[in-house]
């Protein structure tokens, strides 16, 4: 809970404040690729944004961008969290 207070109950990307539905825990560096559950790895994000960061499906990712309406900046760091995680479109 250390980084939802560290976010003032926001999201990371959007900076939403994040109902108790909403928020999902994201690990920067993902446990199996050695992350820990430590605060300076952990950040919220909105539901949403975390499926955008986790999928592997082109049209779903650019389905949620568009309904979250997100600034080219928050696009950038979405794009870093899919990078850390390891996230990439299948063809």
């Amino acid at each position: 809970m250390a980084a939802f207070f560290v976010q003032d109950g926001r999201c990371y990307v959007t900076g939403m404040t994040l109902r108790s539905g909403e928020r999902q825990l994201h690990h920067r560096l993902p446990k199996s690729k050695g992350g820990k559950d430590t605060p300076e790895n952990l950040i919220f994000l909105e539901s949403r944004v975390h499926r955008m960061v986790h999928t592997n499906n082109y049209d779903e990712y650019w389905t949620l961008e568009k309904e979250l309406k997100l600034t080219d900046a928050q696009s950038k760091m979405v794009e870093q969290l899919r990078y850390e995680a390891g996230s990439y479109f299948y063809v």
